[in-house]
């Protein structure tokens, strides 16, 4: 009698977790603090009224703000926003809560795709340095389409990398995000995951990736997704198709014109502290995963992707006249990525070993600076209701007093 097949070894009970401990994790930091502010100035009013105007209206087609048609931004996040205030009411809560649903949709893709890259604990601890970066944290409180956009990007960049691992389905999902995106943000909405995704096939000589991205189910898929909305705006409003052509093309090179122009090295400084407390860490885990002479060779590759999508966009918006602060999330993913694998292999090491031989020294420097770090910020919070007339004491409540205390306890745990 022939032996038996061996059974396909079933994954680790820790791993089966990972899902609901970043779930609980999003919970608690994205959506507790939704209905703690009423609703900021002004891209926050604005994108709220649009959708509680679509609500009241029953016009689903053409946005308006203050009954006038408004056209800056393709409708997806109005219908989102929209179908909350549906469902929930209109409060400063229910309109927030989609940047909190796809801040926490994003976690659980990038979650996914380090795990596709290396192995799940490394995409584990992506996404938890994600979860908790202050930019991404903070927008997950703010009503701007940034959030929806980003969800785009991380689902096209994890569709075309399943695509290279021989997963049709993958093509799906990567023409869905740049659909999301095109939803979202018009033309710049598709245009930066395909950058991404096109460089790094052309570097690393990935002919079979482009010829199966541009499956032509795919693009009808893209289509199906993106041309309703599209027809049916041009039809009622046949003023739209050239503001579509000035808005996508003139925001980008006339930075100026709408008060946005910053100089080119705005990022360089800005991205380091979008990805505190995690960017101390930063020089120890690039240093240390960092491949080499052999950065295009084929075992590199899930270093290279996250790499490329970190450098294209970091170039491409650097080199736009036109920059904001938040246009630099979607390049919080990538950074996430290439510190999850080196994390994820320091808490991998024995605990024998950990006890007996010292962190690298990197690692205890990070700490050491992040230690220095809470005690500071344990002492700047009680002021920064005095500083800021957006958020005032009554605002923050217990925080004010307990905070102090935590991240007092903190740094000196960490120290």
């Amino acid at each position: 009698m022939s032996p038996r097949p061996a059974a396909k070894p079933a994954r680790p009970w820790g791993e089966l977790a990972h899902p609901l401990i970043l779930l609980a994790l999003c919970g608690l930091l994205f959506f507790g603090m939704l209905g703690q502010r009423s609703l900021w100035e002004t891209d926050e009013a604005r994108y709220a009224e649009i959708a509680r105007e679509m609500v009241e209206s029953g016009d689903w087609v053409t946005p308006r703000l203050n009954y006038v048609k408004y056209f800056e931004k393709p409708i997806l996040t109005y219908w989102l926003v929209a179908s909350s205030f549906k469902v929930f009411g209109v409060s400063d809560w229910s309109a927030r809560l989609t940047p909190a649903v796809f801040a926490t949709l994003t976690v659980l893709l990038v979650y996914l795709l380090g795990r596709s890259l290396w192995e799940a604990r490394a995409g584990l601890m992506a996404a938890l340095c994600l979860t908790t970066s202050l930019m991404f944290m903070a927008l997950s409180w703010v009503l701007i389409v940034d959030m929806v956009l980003c969800f785009g990007v991380v689902l096209a960049v994890y569709g075309a990398w399943e695509v290279r691992l021989g997963r049709r389905w993958g093509g799906y999902l990567f023409w869905t995000g740049c659909a999301v995106g095109m939803l979202t943000k018009g033309l710049l909405g598709p245009g930066l995951p395909a950058m991404a995704v096109v460089l790094f096939a052309l570097l690393g000589r990935e002919w079979r990736l482009l010829k199966s991205l541009a499956d032509w189910r795919g693009a009808l898929l893209f289509l199906a997704l993106v041309a309703p909305w599209n027809i049916m705006v041009s039809l009622a409003n046949p003023e739209y198709p050239a503001y579509f052509l000035q808005e996508n093309v003139g925001r980008l090179v006339a930075g100026q014109e709408f008060k946005r122009h910053q100089p080119f090295w705005y990022y360089l400084p800005l991205l380091p502290a979008a990805f505190l407390p995690w960017v101390a860490f930063l020089p120890w885990g690039l240093w240390s995963t960092w491949p080499g002479r052999g950065w295009l060779a084929a075992p590199a590759r899930p270093w290279l992707l996250p790499a490329v999508w970190l450098g294209s966009f970091l170039l491409f918006m650097s080199a736009g006249s036109s920059k904001m602060m938040h246009y630099a999330l979607p390049m919080l993913p990538p950074l996430a990525l290439l510190m999850g694998r080196p994390l994820a292999g320091l808490l991998g090491m024995p605990l024998v070993n950990l006890r007996q031989e010292p962190a690298p020294p990197g690692v205890r420097r990070a700490v050491t600076a992040l230690a220095g770090c809470a005690v500071a910020a344990a002492c700047a919070l009680p002021l920064v209701p005095a500083f800021s007339p957006d958020i005032g004491y009554e605002q923050v409540g217990v925080f004010l007093l307990v905070g102090p205390l935590l991240l007092a306890g903190l740094g000196l745990g960490l120290f």
